[in-house]
């Protein structure tokens, strides 16, 4: 049901990273669903934090997603 009514939105949609839904192999999260996994949180960061008090993420944040996401690509 749910995948029915969100298909006219998948484009537009932020993906669901495995690891939150219980899609993990040996309990270790795919690269991929750790990137997605950022940009969720990137998103509501922007969206209802800094967005709001017209700031940015902190530079550390981005050096955090950088290191955590080093090599995988």
């Amino acid at each position: 049901m749910s995948a029915e009514a969100g298909e006219p939105y998948k484009d537009r949609l932020l993906k669901l990273p495995g690891f939150l839904i219980g899609q993990t192999r040996a309990n270790r999260p795919r690269e991929e669903d750790i990137r997605a996994g950022f940009a969720l949180t990137d998103f509501f960061l922007h969206q209802n934090v800094f967005g709001p008090q017209g700031q940015r993420a902190p530079e550390e944040r981005a050096r955090f997603v950088a290191l955590a996401t080093a090599g995988d690509e």
